[in-house]
């Protein structure tokens, strides 16, 4: 017997779509990150970059929900573009994004932050710059650190120094390790 069982793969794939993703930008949503870090949390160091972007009430009321969910899009393709084995991004809801970085190091993360912020800014709609900035938090286990940890607070210590970003003046970022 021989039997068909596209169908049923193509709605499982549709129901891990609408489980694991972030419907507008095709991110990986929290739920999927929490599973990630059940897999990974061993995997140090790891560093873990918590970002939004600066002022995007304001935005979003200015020039109406469309163009923010543009700009969201826009957002999650620069991110999209580096994702690779050691790089995952995920959209946490509304303007608010995260980074989790497996086996990487402080140059790496520099790297990834400086170029997010660099795309941010080059980000335009219809041939119009939309001026944006990002506030960014990155927090770190170093390879000498190997410790257990719990995951929220690994994202609520990167999410704190994203707050201390944000209270420096924005469009700016704050890297600290973590510490249990």
């Amino acid at each position: 017997f021989v039997t068909d069982v596209t169908k049923y793969l193509i709605h499982e794939e549709a129901l891990y779509e609408k489980t694991h993703k972030d419907q507008l930008t095709g991110l990986f949503n929290r739920y999927t990150l929490n599973y990630h870090f059940e897999l990974h949390s061993h995997e140090q160091p790891l560093i873990g970059i918590y970002f939004d972007i600066d002022d995007f009430k304001i935005y979003n009321d200015t020039y109406g929900h469309s163009t923010g969910d543009e700009v969201l899009k826009l957002v999650a393709d620069n991110l999209l573009s580096i994702t690779n084995d050691s790089v995952t991004s995920y959209r946490l809801g509304g303007d608010e994004f995260f980074c989790l970085i497996k086996n990487g190091n402080i140059n790496l993360a520099h790297e990834i932050i400086h170029y997010i912020q660099e795309a941010t800014s080059k980000m335009s709609i219809d041939e119009k710059y939309v001026n944006l900035s990002l506030s960014i938090g990155a927090s770190y286990i170093d390879e000498n650190d190997v410790i257990d940890f719990y995951h929220e607070d690994f994202i609520k210590h990167a999410d704190s120094l994203m707050y201390k970003a944000k209270a420096k003046g924005k469009n700016g970022y704050v890297i600290e390790q973590y510490k249990k």
